[in-house]
């Protein structure tokens, strides 16, 4: 290179003079690369304000021209650095020789079979490194991204040493551009920054601006003087560079020479590539592990809230089929009746017209009779009719609970009040459904009645023929192991009126004795009928009472406490379908209450295991029960809980009341709500209800003009007004319309007209 630049200067004295130096001095290995350095004067120097890259550029294209193998460049990185020579063989270790001797070897004598010349070859960190003389003979392997060397299963992967090769005097670069985004918009987007920042008299300093080929995440730039170069290097320049770019490229690092950036070695990577690839692979492992797990579980539930869902829609569409049933009975009644009318009409104008030209006064006084009974007939009928027609119009739209008569007012009962009176504690909420129960109301027993306990012999029947149907009434409470005796005493004298059946049920928290097992309620029952009264007076430690006014009324009470998960391989699972069982085989109307550990919708807070829901709902369906707290639609776990829960100011509803269906005609249901109603050393609350059944209805009872319809469903709830939600504001224009209507159709607007002008002047 000294001789080449020797003869370049005798023939071209113009030139600057020239220092020409080694690779590397520190390098045993020989290179076929030197560095050239401009051998100016320090008078020179100083007397610069630019560097002179004008005289390298004309060394370079001199240079390039005396020997065209020649590869003349800017100088990348320091000195020794230079990656340009540099090829890489990764995943070549070789054990069987100490240092991978044998993967150089093998390496080395491939090479030279292509008529490669190799200055150097050498083993580092499981690769195998290989130093060329030629840069194009670097260009050949490097293009092939694998290579097959005799001596390798595999074929091996080569790679360039990593390094942007510099184009332009004082090129900068810019670090860490995401490649999420489009290249060309980040790179326009950093083109116009630099425009607008860096400019000399109105003209933009930028030269220029190019993405390196192989790293995407780099732009390259130059500026037209040195001066410029410093200005995009100075701090409030870099600082106003990241504040630009940190929302949108928060990775990405300010400027800095392209020089500084592989000398730093900023492209290498730290750390053991393949032990980051096996923590990461494991990671992906575990969480796509946990990923199935979780859309697992999700089908489950799922499946389990869908099968809940369908059976719930069966309960429901069963009902209306059932309802539409009783709505075609009630017609075929109202038609029977008003055929019967007919007879009685035209027998009266038969009788009208045989009454013509008689003049003997007995026959005219039986026909009088005989008249007057008809008309009688006729007003009973027509009294019927009417009864039958509000009674199906109740049935297929109004509320039923026009179908039900007021009760008459009696008398209460004083009872006895217990020596302790359990406190509420703070924080209890109102019910939505406010309590309408009194003592009266509770026993239905008119003033002036005498009680006194009757026990019933087996002999004694049901009285088929009663018009009025039996009323009960039930009062449950959950009590804890304390209430032992109080419940043993209470279902001691029970015992003797009604034979129980026990399902066993094994409690989470201790093993209680067989008859807490069952009656972890209490039940405070009154059958209702005209005919006799009895009382089964309270034990001395209880509060509660049984009121039996009918002796001959059958009706089985359960009390049952449901377990909690009955999904579970246990000794529970079993409950429900034993308990189905029990109540389809009784012959008689039935009611089921206690802790129920279910619910059946989600507002109101689901309780107990997977299966809990899905098993009640199922038992509801197979024994066609009737389920009290459905008929609150307004209920809410925040108002109506029965059990609390540890989320302050909420519950779930969990005891429940469940009764036939079949001859259910009215029932009710509620928390209860006054100061000593709280239950001591339990988080439950009590509920109230009432339930009132009737005989089933026979076809002999129709034709005996029997009105006792067993199946009008009349709740006890009021009429209230429910505000349509924000989605259905349509009905309140709907609303305006039918009251404008009803007002035309009954001359309200007429009537108040009148009275306007009546009371005031108008001109």
């Amino acid at each position: 290179m000294q001789t080449a630049i020797a003869k370049i200067r005798e023939s071209n004295p113009s030139l600057a003079p020239v220092t020409v130096k080694p690779l590397s001095a520190a390098r045993k290995d020989w290179s076929t690369s030197c560095y050239i350095h401009l051998n100016l004067s320090n008078t020179t120097r100083a007397s610069e304000k630019e560097p002179r890259v004008d005289l390298l550029v004309l060394w370079m294209a001199t240079l390039a021209a005396h020997n065209s193998n020649w590869e003349v460049t800017w100088t990348p990185c320091k000195a020794g650095s230079d990656k340009r020579m540099f090829i890489r063989f990764l995943d070549v270790t070789d054990d069987s020789k100490t240092g991978n001797v044998a993967a150089t070897d093998k390496i080395l004598k491939w090479a030279n079979t292509k008529g490669w010349t190799v200055s150097n070859v050498y083993p580092y960190k499981g690769a195998v490194f290989l130093t060329l003389a030629h840069p194009k003979h670097v260009d050949e392997i490097a293009d092939n991204n694998t290579h097959i060397i005799k001596g390798f299963e595999q074929p091996i992967r080569v790679f360039r040493g990593r390094q942007i090769e510099i184009q332009n005097p004082f090129e900068l670069a810019i670090i860490g551009v995401p490649t999420e985004y489009d290249t060309y918009t980040i790179e326009e987007l950093i083109s116009k920054w630099l425009r607008s920042h860096f400019r000399n008299e109105g003209e933009s300093t930028l030269a220029g601006i190019r993405i390196p080929p192989r790293e995407p995440e780099t732009i390259v730039f130059h500026m037209t003087t040195w001066a410029a170069t410093s200005e995009v290097l100075s701090p409030n320049a870099q600082t106003a560079f990241v504040e630009f770019f940190k929302k949108l490229c928060p990775n990405m690092l300010a400027p800095r020479l392209l020089f500084d950036v592989n000398t730093s070695g900023a492209f290498k990577t730290t750390g053991n590539l393949r032990n980051d690839f096996h923590k990461g692979a494991e990671s992906l492992q575990k969480a796509f592990q946990d990923l199935s797990r979780r859309v697992t579980d999700n089908e489950k539930a799922n499946q389990t809230q869908h099968l809940a869902t369908q059976l719930q829609i069966s309960s429901t569409l069963q009902e209306r089929v059932l309802n539409t049933q009783h709505a075609l009975i009630a017609q075929n009644y109202g038609n029977m009746l008003e055929q019967n009318l007919a007879e009685v009409k035209s027998q009266q104008m038969n009788l009208r017209i045989t009454l013509i030209g008689i003049t003997d006064v007995r026959q005219l006084e039986d026909a009088n009779k005989i008249k007057q009974a008809l008309e009688v007939n006729q007003k009973e009928l027509e009294e019927k009719i009417k009864t039958s027609r509000q009674d199906f119009t109740s049935i297929v739209s109004s509320s039923a609970t026009n179908l039900i008569q007021p009760a008459p007012k009696i008398a209460t009962i004083p009872t006895t009040a217990s020596s302790i009176v359990p406190s509420a504690p703070p924080g209890l909420p109102n019910p939505t459904i406010p309590l309408r129960r009194t003592s009266a109301s509770l026993t239905n027993i008119p003033e002036g009645w005498e009680l006194r306990k009757k026990p019933r012999t087996s002999g004694q029947q049901r009285d088929r023929g009663s018009e009025n149907p039996p009323l009960s009434n039930v009062e449950a409470m959950n009590i804890d192991t304390h209430g032992e005796v109080r419940v043993f005493n209470f279902l001691k004298d029970y015992s003797g009126y009604r034979r129980s059946r026990k399902i066993p049920c094994r409690s989470r928290s201790s093993i209680m004795k067989p008859i807490l097992l069952l009656a972890t309620l209490l039940f405070a029952i009154s059958l209702v009928n005209a005919v006799q009264a009895t009382m089964v007076p309270p034990s001395s430690t209880s509060t509660f009472s049984i009121y039996a006014l009918n002796a001959n009324g059958f009706h089985r009470l359960i009390a049952a406490y449901a377990p909690w998960n009955p999904g579970d391989e246990g000794d529970t699972s079993d409950f429900w379908k034993d308990m189905t069982s029990l109540c389809r085989s009784t012959t008689t109307s039935w009611t089921l209450a206690g802790d129920l550990n279910a619910t059946i919708s989600l507002f109101e807070r689901r309780s107990g295991g997977v299966e809990a829901r899905r098993q009640y709902l199922q038992f509801l369906d197979l024994t066609n029960g009737h389920d009290l707290w459905s008929d609150n639609p307004d209920r809410t776990r925040v108002n109506d809980w029965t059990c609390r829960s540890s989320q302050p100011g909420q519950g779930n509803i969990i005891d429940r009341i469940v009764t036939s269906s079949s001859t259910l005609t009215d029932a009710e249901i509620s928390v209860t709500d006054r100061h000593n109603d709280w239950i001591p050393n339990t988080d439950h609350r009590g509920i109230v209800a009432r339930i009132m059944h009737s005989r089933p209805l026979t076809n002999d009872d129709i034709q005996n003009g029997e009105t006792d319809l067993n199946f009008q469903r009349r709740p006890s709830s009021s009429p209230r007004v429910k505000m349509p939600l924000k989605t259905e504001k349509e009905k309140y224009q709907t609303f305006r319309d039918g009251v404008d209507e009803k007002i035309k159709a009954m001359s309200l607007h007429r009537q108040m007209y009148e009275t306007c002008r009546s009371r005031f002047v108008i001109s």
